[in-house]
């Protein structure tokens, strides 16, 4: 007996049945009462009239700008980190990077701390651990540390809860391997001593807990040629180093290899739709806890400027390893296959703004009632520029700047007044209600239809039944004549078919 869960073709099917073969129904995709998110074709079996669009947030203005000497010209760098704090409830942690304003930026970076209760405001918060200057007045936590980023664990087995990767070596020494440190309250770190990984894999490297794989996975620099983003995986974060797999003839110094390049796989890289001079820098990969199955990776794009000639017109060509980064959205359902759309998804300000040369995105994002708080560096210099330079001469120098989203809100499903419409795969669902995320402002409306696994209306869920959804919300509660309640095909194989006019429809959810 033979097995099909897609069948194409009439042709094919009849083959199958005159040879005596059974074929299956395809099998439902159970989605029980968890929010999906239609950032893919997953849930999508057929579709007319609809365009699939990246929501760039709202820029909300800056949350700190520099105010100290070892933030001028330098602060955030590319790495910034945001999370709930998990020792006090109701306050939110930032960490990001500044530069000791004497020692040249590559080789020196210096972590520092601010606290929030709302996400909006923040301070940095004091806590007298290094001298700088001859004084212990800032709220630096770490030195020194090269892109670090910081994470939450919630499996802490080693009693640590905060966790931080960053490269290191001593001061002098290359290359840099990436080592894991470790705090029991997010101030005082230790580094423990054997490599996480020992190649240098510069910066913008980051690791989290992930709870679909219960798995600790890692994101990291590596160049195949150019920078690129790779990936490991390990059970026990404290097993060092994390998994790689070596490769013949490749030469280290001393006990660590120079750069990351066919060791781990690649999962986020430059393609044909980008120009040649493409890199990618920090790829700020989240596993998305709102919905099932969502990994959302916010990649710096780095177009490098190489040896262009712009015959004076600007500085093209002038500097080494200079160019312009802005954030694109890419999209995965494993946090291994992604899909890159190639628009920006925080962009450029104008020349001579402070987000005018580069942007970076912060590791982690904040949840406030319907809205996601994310933040992104904002550098007015381009790649190549020393910004302390920049900051001595007056001109706008960095930010971290707040950005607002809505709530799974990072791609949509678009329809146009002339209208359009979706079929979903058969799916089983539990719960008694059906809630759609959707924008369909003052012109648009929705209607949702139930059909059987052969796609015939169910009696009192067809469209002519259905009470249009409209409005502009989260959670809109989807009705037909009868009600809303949907309880009574619990357990059936359904299909939905979604019919939409000029509206963005971003997920769905059965609740109770």
């Amino acid at each position: 007996m033979f097995s099909y869960s897609v069948i194409r073709g009439t042709g094919l099917l009849l083959a199958l049945l005159a040879t005596g073969v059974s074929v299956m129904a395809a099998q439902p995709i159970d989605v029980t009462n968890r929010k999906q998110l239609f950032i893919d074709d997953r849930f999508v079996e057929s579709r007319d009239g609809l365009v699939r669009r990246v929501n760039q947030p709202v820029k909300a203005g800056p949350v700190l700008t520099p105010e100290t000497q070892i933030e001028a010209g330098a602060m955030g760098g590319q790495s910034v980190s945001v999370m709930e704090d998990p020792t006090t409830e109701g306050r939110y942690l930032m960490y990001y990077t500044a530069h000791l304003p004497t020692e040249q930026i590559l080789f020196c970076n210096i972590y520092c701390r601010a606290v929030s209760e709302d996400g909006i405001h923040w301070r940095r918060e004091r806590v007298g651990l290094f001298e700088f200057g001859g004084s212990l007045d800032n709220n630096v936590v770490a030195s020194p540390v090269r892109g670090p980023t910081v994470f939450v664990d919630p499996i802490a087995a080693d009693g640590y809860p905060f966790k931080m990767v960053s490269c290191f070596a001593e001061q002098g020494d290359f290359p840099y391997p990436l080592h894991l440190f470790r705090s029991r309250d997010g101030l005082k770190w230790e580094r423990l001593a054997e490599p996480a990984l020992t190649f240098n894999c510069d910066t913008q490297n980051q690791c989290f807990y992930d709870s679909r794989l219960n798995k600790y996975v890692a994101y990291v620099r590596g160049w195949d040629p150019g920078r690129v983003a790779k990936r490991t995986e390990t059970d026990d974060l404290l097993a060092l180093p994390w998994p790689f797999e070596p490769q013949p003839g490749v030469a280290k110094t001393g006990k660590v290899y120079n750069r990351l390049r066919k060791e781990l796989p690649t999962v986020l890289e430059r393609d044909a739709a980008d120009p040649p001079s493409t890199q990618v820098y920090n790829p700020a990969v989240h596993l998305y806890p709102y919905a099932e199955d969502v990994y959302v990776a916010f990649p710096s794009m780095y177009r490098a400027w190489g040896g262009f000639n712009s015959y004076g017109r600007d500085q093209r060509g002038k500097l080494g390893s200079d160019g312009l980064l802005d954030v694109q959205l890419a999209v995965s359902r494993d946090g291994v296959h992604f899909t890159r759309f190639h628009e920006p998804y925080v962009g450029l300000g104008r020349i001579g703004e402070v987000d005018g040369g580069m942007v970076f995105m912060a590791i982690g994002m904040l949840r406030r009632g319907d809205d996601l708080y994310q933040y992104y560096v904002a550098h007015s210099t381009t790649h190549g520029v020393d910004a302390r330079e920049e900051y001595r001469k007056g001109l706008p120098r960095e930010a971290i700047i707040r950005l607002v989203q809505r709530l799974d809100g990072f791609v949509s499903l678009d329809a146009g007044p002339e209208g359009g419409e979706l079929v979903t795969p058969v799916i089983t669902f539990t719960g008694s209600r059906l809630q759609l995320n959707i924008d369909c402002s003052a012109m648009g409306e929705a209607w949702v239809e139930l059909q059987d696994e052969n796609g015939q209306p169910i009696p009192g869920f067809s469209e002519s039944e259905a009470v249009s959804v409209d409005r502009n919300g989260v959670a809109q509660e989807v009705w037909w004549q009868r009600g809303p309640d949907i309880s009574s095909l619990v357990g059936r194989r359904v299909k939905m078919r979604i019919r939409l006019r000029s509206a963005k429809l971003y997920a769905f959810q059965f609740v109770q």
